[in-house]
């Protein structure tokens, strides 16, 4: 049984610490998103939307609504503060994996 246990241990030390790298990658993605959101490079942020949004719409066809939308005489746009409230664990829909991202971003229309 003591064998087992130190054979199977080194296997749970790397499911943790690939869940570890995983969480690194997905909080250094997020940080990225916010900082091409918060400066309206929006071609940029369109780069870390899941591809299956640009089913429904193309990509360009995106860009130009939000770009029409924040590029108003009349108003002016900005962000505050982004910030990630919590991350769920990976959940799969089908075949494709997910994690549920909450978070807060403050926008400034004047």
């Amino acid at each position: 049984m003591k064998k087992l246990a130190v054979f199977l241990l080194p296997f749970f030390f790397f499911a943790a610490a690939a869940q570890k790298t995983t969480d690194l990658q997905l909080s250094n993605r997020l940080t990225e998103y916010f900082a091409f959101s918060k400066n309206l490079e929006l071609h940029k942020a369109m780069e870390y939307m899941h591809p299956k949004l640009f089913a429904i719409a193309p990509k360009e066809q995106i860009i130009a609504s939000m770009e029409a939308a924040f590029n108003q005489p009349e108003m002016t746009f900005s962000f505050d503060s982004m910030s990630v409230a919590a991350i769920s664990p990976v959940f799969k829909l089908g075949t494709e994996s997910y994690r549920r991202v909450d978070y807060y971003m403050s926008m400034n229309i004047t």
